[in-house]
């Protein structure tokens, strides 16, 4: 098990979870993580990393997951390869009272996908997506 940048549990009432990434700055600093293995997996095909959704809007609670997208160059991108989820695999998150969930989600995508694509989800993420340094 990896430590995301998660701050230690706090007591909480029995089966309460605490959230690992209370803010948005939490949110990020786990995501540069994320962002710096990918970068040992993907190279110079990644181009560059973005936090989306809740977390990135602000808008989350302690049960939301941490959504990764990495952007790759059209070479470096097959979606059958399996690296997305040797990097799920690499950082499983184990919770307190024996809860294990997978609380990070990462997929991938080219530039010309997140850039043009006229679907929801790259709408939402040319909306709401952070830059992960």
């Amino acid at each position: 098990m990896v430590d995301l940048g998660s701050r230690p549990a706090t007591p909480s009432p029995v089966g309460e979870i605490p959230d690992p990434w209370p803010t948005v700055e939490d949110a990020l600093e786990a995501a540069t993580l994320v962002s710096n293995k990918a970068r040992e997996m993907y190279g110079e095909g990644l181009i560059r990393t973005l936090l989306y959704g809740s977390r990135a809007r602000g808008d989350h609670d302690r049960y939301s997951d941490l959504d990764i997208l990495l952007v790759l160059k059209p070479e470096a991108y097959d979606p059958r390869e399996g690296k997305v989820s040797e990097l799920l695999d690499y950082f499983w998150i184990e919770l307190p009272y024996d809860l294990k969930w997978v609380k990070l989600s990462v997929m991938s995508a080219t530039v010309e996908q997140v850039e043009n694509w006229d679907t929801t989800f790259y709408r939402n993420v040319r909306a709401d997506a952070l830059e992960v340094t």
